[in-house]
């Protein structure tokens, strides 16, 4: 399933190195829960397990791939990036997203 998000870069996504590496995975777990939650069709805070127990974000694997064309450092302030994210699930035991 395909997610779309809009992301303008402000001083809360950024280091004095413009794009800031770790604040771009914190804002691609969040889309990733999004999508999970609207795929569900359930709000984030009803997300539950198999147990009844309430779901928390882990990642197992991240692959970052950052083109030499475009290196973190050519973003700046106030550029929109669009985002697309795809999930799907394996054997219903983990979901993977794709940025």
């Amino acid at each position: 399933m395909p997610y779309t998000y809009d992301l303008t870069l402000g001083l809360p996504h950024t280091n004095h190195r413009f794009f800031s590496e770790h604040l771009l995975m914190k804002y691609a777990g969040h889309f990733q829960w999004q999508s999970i939650a609207a795929a569900a069709g359930l709000p984030l805070s009803r997300l539950r397990t198999t147990a009844g127990g309430e779901v928390y974000a882990s990642f197992y694997y991240i692959e970052i791939i950052i083109p030499d064309a475009k290196p973190l450092e050519s973003f700046r302030l106030g550029e929109t990036k669009l985002r697309r994210q795809q999930i799907w699930r394996s054997k219903k035991l983990a979901l993977f997203g794709r940025h």
